[in-house]
């Protein structure tokens, strides 16, 4: 349509998006702009998060675990 062609002129598709396999540019900010305080919470929220990730597929494999007995039992 005529509105994607104008939107594509005006923003031009980055040949590093993860569209269509490309792969995304890491991101990096420059050591002036560190903040120790911001990076080390960031680092602990990532680690958190990770834990968390992995306490859920342990969960999820439990219950899928538990439905196959389950299914086995009634059969």
């Amino acid at each position: 349509s005529e509105w994607e062609a104008v939107f594509s002129q005006m923003f031009p598709r980055d040949p590093t998006s993860t569209q269509k396999g490309g792969t995304k540019a890491p991101f990096v900010i420059d050591a002036q702009y560190s903040e120790p305080e911001i990076d080390a919470m960031r680092e602990k929220k990532d680690k958190e998060l990770k834990q968390w990730q992995q306490e859920q597929e342990e969960l999820l494999a439990q219950r899928r675990k538990l439905l196959a007995q389950r299914q086995a039992q009634q059969k």
